[in-house]
């Protein structure tokens, strides 16, 4: 129709070709055929197809770096997901350069207190961003995407964003249904710090898988049974410590993430408590810290979800859709604290 601009998906249907294919050649990667990349430039040319202005620069000779936005790398999950990023940008010949900002990631208490995004300094010096496991602080998404490159975020979902996650809300569900079909009925959680209250944030959304596979089940939600706390073991452990001491009934606990499992293990070890005979135990994560300790545990997959950011962040360069919300399954891991 006339006035309708062409997309990538008309470039594919005339090439003969996918649109993953039409946005590699686009980006000049080696693993396409000279022939294939040859008749997809051709055929772009012919539609008078325009790439996203990201793109353009790119084909003009940008960085070809991909910046990466964390909070600690000292986290499980940001430090797999970061190093997973790094490999594939290199996969496709592109660098990857970390802005790592101090506190306030999505294991770490406080993000008032870490350095802002400052998304300024990031312009003509990257041609795409991956935010990993960092919520907004007010104005930074604005100020990303002032940049007019492609930004992707892993971990917190954020509306109208291309992100790679999991389902929150429907792992933690799992996870309170899993020790319920086991037979418990006192169930604690042990949960983010009471100010880290993010409506679409991972402490609330599994909070509110908590519940209401609780209420599923028939049990009506016991507010002493929640403990807030840091995303830190030893602060896992006082608040497990102290909910046991006031709730000795208790005879299940699902952690926020394997840390705070593994913090719970130590409380019921300084109890003299048996796992799984006294108390069972269940975390979400399946890090390496979970085999080691043997901690049943709801495992995701950092390295993919890293991998799908790249693979996002350099089809958004050359205009392909991308689905919004990408969301990675959880797998149960059964083991010996449960």
């Amino acid at each position: 129709m006339k006035g309708v601009e062409p997309s990538i998906n008309d470039v594919a249907r005339a090439a003969g070709v996918s649109t993953a294919t039409v946005s590699r050649a686009l980006r000049g990667l080696p693993n396409v055929s000279a022939a294939t990349a040859a008749k997809v430039t051709q055929v772009a040319e012919q539609l008078g197809y325009s790439a996203s202005p990201a793109a353009v620069s790119l084909a003009s000779g940008a960085t070809r770096n991909i910046a990466i936005v964390c909070s600690q790398l000292n986290m499980w999950f940001t430090s797999n997901v970061c190093e997973a990023i790094v490999r594939a940008a290199q996969d496709e010949g592109f660098t990857a350069s970390l802005l790592c900002l101090g506190k306030g990631s999505l294991h770490e208490a406080g993000a008032g207190q870490r350095r802002r995004v400052q998304a300024a300094k990031l312009r003509r010096r990257a041609d795409a961003v991956i935010v990993v496991a960092l919520p907004l602080l007010a104005g930074e998404l604005a100020e990303l995407q002032a940049l007019n490159v492609p930004v992707v975020f892993v971990g917190p979902a954020v509306t109208g964003q291309a992100c790679v996650h999991i389902d929150e809300y429907a792992t933690a569900r799992e996870a309170t249904s899993y020790l319920l079909g086991r037979g418990h009925t006192t169930i604690a959680h042990l949960t983010g710090p009471a100010d880290d209250d993010a409506e679409e944030g991972p402490p609330l959304l599994r909070l509110r898988g908590y519940v209401d596979a609780l209420a599923a089940g028939g049990i009506e939600v016991d507010y002493e049974l929640i403990a807030h706390c840091d995303y830190d073991r030893e602060a896992a452990r006082s608040a497990a410590r102290d909910l046991l001491r006031t709730r000795p009934d208790t005879s299940a606990i699902l952690g926020f993430s394997d840390v705070h499992a593994a913090g719970a293990l130590a409380a019921a070890a300084d109890l003299d408590l048996r796992v799984p005979a006294d108390i069972a135990i269940v975390g979400i994560d399946g890090s390496e810290l979970s085999e080691v300790l043997a901690l049943t545990s709801l495992a995701q997959d950092p390295v993919l979800q890293g991998e799908a950011a790249v693979s996002l962040a350099l089809d958004m360069l050359t205009g392909a859709p991308v689905p919004e919300q990408n969301v990675f399954p959880t797998t149960l891991i059964e083991r010996a604290s449960v």
